[in-house]
């Protein structure tokens, strides 16, 4: 799914609404640098904040996210704030929601596998919002990332590619869970916070007895991107990959 520029969209908004920064800061209640920082993208607007702003523009939610952003009646807006296992999301319909999640850019991999279970690391990331379009069941839930793909291993040339530059939105499976059989027929592209590094593959085949997993690159290139078995105990997180999406530089 090809995202739109957040920053673009807000802007051509308030141009449209005629305001000025000053009147829509007020009227949002947030201060004028903010207004700058979404426009300029340096930051994206919280789910609260992405509800107001629909609100104020009298549009849907998705219209933020390379949806139709059909203009509608403010008496009509379907969406609403809900939380879900502690995380605030916007319900825009259809089993749809924005969230808000950590921003894992390629060049911080290597502080991620140290920081990644520090709560203080994790709230200086920058964050990402998204709408996740897939229904996923409850009773696992887990945290979101979106971590930034760094290389070609699952860049086929097809349809089916995720290349560098690429954002992979992934739900964590808790370890727990882990001695079961995962649902690798149903998800099969998984986000591995493995103890020597992220990596962004295909779980072909599991050993469940002794916690391990085969992992295969869709890249055909397999004398650098080698199938490869990954013992579970070695791994800090699994996150089953929910959303990709092609970054606006690519």
């Amino acid at each position: 799914m090809e995202k739109a520029n957040i920053g673009k969209v807000i802007k051509d908004l308030k141009e449209g609404k005629g305001v000025s920064y000053n009147q829509m800061a007020n009227d949002l209640k947030v201060s004028t640098q903010t207004i700058q920082a979404w426009f300029t993208d340096k930051t994206e607007p919280t789910p609260r904040h992405i509800y107001r702003l629909a609100e104020y523009f009298n549009v849907h939610p998705s219209k933020f996210f390379g949806g139709h952003g059909v203009d509608i009646e403010p008496d009509y807006l379907n969406f609403k704030v809900v939380k879900i296992s502690s995380k605030t999301l916007i319900y825009i319909g259809g089993n749809r929601f924005i969230m808000q999640v950590p921003l894992v850019e390629h060049s911080t991999y290597g502080g991620y596998l140290s920081g990644f279970s520090d709560q203080e690391f994790l709230s200086k990331l920058p964050k990402h919002t998204h709408i996740v379009d897939k229904v996923v069941d409850k009773a696992i839930i887990g945290d979101f990332r979106a971590f930034r793909v760094g290389n070609s291993s699952m860049d086929d040339g097809t349809s089916e590619s995720i290349k560098s530059g690429y954002l992979v939105i992934g739900m964590e499976v808790n370890q727990d869970l882990w001695k079961n059989e995962l649902n690798i027929a149903k998800w099969p592209t998984w986000i591995i916070v493995h103890e020597d590094g992220i990596i962004i593959k295909r779980i072909i085949e599991q050993d469940v007895e002794n916690g391990v997993i085969k992992c295969k690159s869709i890249n055909p290139d397999k004398e650098m991107f080698p199938d490869r078995k990954i013992l579970l105990a070695e791994c800090l997180q699994l996150f089953i990959v929910v959303n990709i999406e092609i970054s606006s530089n690519n």
